[in-house]
């Protein structure tokens, strides 16, 4: 899953993302207001020289201080996200895909995550990495640049918008931010069908490989077993490019959007108000409560509650993904192979009903809020050194 990252949180409710966007060219001189005597004092050796082009204090702050800044840290905790989900991400895979198929071979998320370390040791558990941490760092780049892009384009089309504070009004900015995580799907899927299929190949036996040898003789020695190889993402990537085109590296692109576009809002939804209850405690050493900084424990809570409602919103979306993405490589040859998210979705809940819908979530649930509480409290303190300012 890509639940996004916490300091998402403190961007959207700082001011000057959209204040300081638009504030400075209301204030700009341009040269036609110049007086004729300033213009007559002007050389022709001045006017030879070219002066750079001239940024609003919103560009500069934007484009060269506040970005470079957030992509560090959009990297950062998409390793720090990769390297402590990855595991439980590789267990919720392994449940999901034989949600259609009796008999099973794991009984629950435990069964799973011990028959996985007895089968592929500690490297097993981080099948599919690489694809899982540049999903988890390209996605929020993208959402991000479309996010501000749109934001300042917003305040200089229509400055009425802008209330005093230098906000905009809240549809506005959860119909923005639903935008622009659905446009970072389409980075997210391509590399999550690689992480899923990474993660599945190792239950499957590998493929025959041929050699040029002849049959041995009865006095030459059995060679020792070699370790299964499978194929790396890349070469995953090239094959499905050559079976299906580009619509096999997008199967399950509709889950995707829906889960973005639906889970991350309505996780920001209850983490908000939390947030915003947490600075509403009053305390005779801090300032007025909508200046408050949470302390680190707030910013705990307030990311907990935001991995367990994504993980409630998204994992039925994650589940119906799963199953379209890996199934074809479980059952290549089958016929009754769903194709659809309408027809996916119909046989899980037909097969196992809303659990079928929620396998998993005992353990992915728990995971995904102790990350997110970390990343919340990696965040506030970031927020609290002055990194916004």
């Amino acid at each position: 899953m890509q639940p996004g990252v916490g300091f998402f949180s403190h961007i959207r409710q700082s001011e000057e993302l959209n204040a300081y966007s638009f504030e400075s060219d209301s204030n700009t001189t341009h040269p036609e207001d110049d007086s004729l005597e300033a213009r007559a004092h002007i050389t022709e050796e001045d006017e030879y020289i070219s002066t750079p082009p001239q940024h609003s204090k919103g560009q500069e702050w934007l484009f060269y201080t506040f970005l470079p800044r957030v992509i560090g840290m959009i990297t950062g905790t998409a390793v720090l996200w990769s390297t402590v989900q990855q595991p439980f991400l590789l267990v919720q895979t392994r449940l999901q895909s034989e949600i259609l198929h009796s008999p099973r071979r794991f009984t629950g998320p435990v069964d799973c995550f011990r028959k996985s370390w007895k089968l592929n040791g500690l490297g097993g558990l981080y099948k599919g990495y690489a694809p899982s941490m540049l999903s988890a760092t390209i996605g929020p780049l993208i959402a991000l640049r479309a996010y501000s892009t749109v934001l300042y384009d917003l305040a200089h089309i229509n400055p009425k918008l802008i209330d005093e504070d230098g906000k905009v009004p809240w549809i506005y900015n959860n119909a923005i931010m639903i935008g622009a995580q659905i446009t970072a799907t389409s980075a997210i899927t391509p590399l999550e069908l690689l992480a899923r299929r990474r993660q599945i190949q190792a239950l499957q036996p590998p493929a025959i490989v041929s050699t040029a040898h002849s049959l041995p003789t009865p006095s030459a020695a059995l060679p020792a077993p070699s370790k299964p190889s499978y194929p790396s993402a890349w070469g995953m990537a090239r094959t499905i490019w050559k079976q299906e085109g580009l619509r096999g590296l997008y199967r399950g692109h509709h889950a995707t959007m829906l889960r973005q576009g639906l889970g991350i809002p309505l996780a920001f939804a209850v983490s908000t108000p939390i947030e915003g209850m947490l600075k509403a405690r009053e305390f005779s050493f801090s300032p007025t409560p909508s200046e408050r900084k949470l302390h680190a424990w707030e910013d705990a809570i307030a990311g907990a509650s935001y991995g367990l409602t994504y993980a409630c919103v998204a994992l039925p979306f994650d589940c119906v993904k799963t199953v379209m993405q890996t199934e074809g490589m479980i059952h290549p040859t089958s016929s009754s192979i769903p194709r659809t998210f309408r027809q996916t979705f119909a046989q899980v809940y037909k097969t196992q009903g809303v659990r079928g819908l929620y396998v998993g979530f005992s353990m992915v649930a728990p995971g995904l809020a102790t990350v997110m509480a970390l990343d919340w409290v990696i965040a506030g303190a970031v927020d609290r050194a002055g990194f916004y300012e």
